[in-house]
């Protein structure tokens, strides 16, 4: 463009900026020398104002609109956002199950059984399996005349039921990329030409 507006902003294909543009990259001018420009710009891009003013950096970075729509955020000019890589948080995950292992801490359950002969066939409190061919009653038999309660056989040693729940760790905390496919440009800043008229 022959004569562009002070501040005005192109794209260009070679990497070096014209005579009376600058970069973007957020590099200090001094205001004495780009008087017109710092009354533009002011200090929205940095600089302390009395005595420098910066320009916008677009290094890595997409130019967005000023403002923002009804259920979006809204950004004010020069204000910057983003980031290149998030992770992941339980908040940003499905529901999910993990599978858990049971260890027991020691032990195992174990039944005595009678070297002899069964001589009985209905089980009780105190009687052993018996050898010889007697169908082995249940550990716990409950009797029909009293319902409800349990007749411990006898020789049998419960299992250990104490021991610990662990569910094996996973994951490696490594951040995703977010970054939208991209074309690096060189962006740069009018320096000289026409001071705009407000509409």
């Amino acid at each position: 463009m022959d004569n562009p507006f002070y501040g005005m902003l192109q794209a260009f294909g070679f990497n070096f900026a014209p005579l009376n543009y600058a970069f973007c990259q957020g590099q200090l001018l001094d205001i004495t020398q780009h008087t017109a420009l710092f009354s533009l710009l002011g200090t929205i891009y940095g600089g302390n104002g009395t005595t420098s003013f910066g320009l916008p950096n677009l290094m890595g970075r997409a130019a967005a609109g000023q403002g923002g729509r009804p259920g979006a955020p809204s950004y004010p000019i020069g204000a910057s956002a983003g980031a290149e890589t998030a992770s992941l948080t339980i908040l940003n995950l499905p529901p999910h199950n993990h599978s858990a292992h049971f260890q027991p801490t020691g032990g195992s359950a174990s039944v005595a059984v009678s070297t002899t002969a069964g001589a009985v066939s209905t089980p009780s409190e105190g009687v052993y399996a018996g050898g010889g061919g007697l169908t082995a009653a249940q550990p716990n038999y409950v009797p029909p005349a009293s319902a409800g309660t349990t007749v411990p056989l006898g020789g049998v040693t419960p299992a250990q039921t104490d021991g610990a729940v662990t569910l094996s760790p996973t994951g490696a905390n490594v951040p995703i990329n977010v970054v939208q496919p991209v074309l690096a440009i060189s962006w740069c800043i009018a320096l000289q030409g026409l001071y705009p008229s407000r509409n």
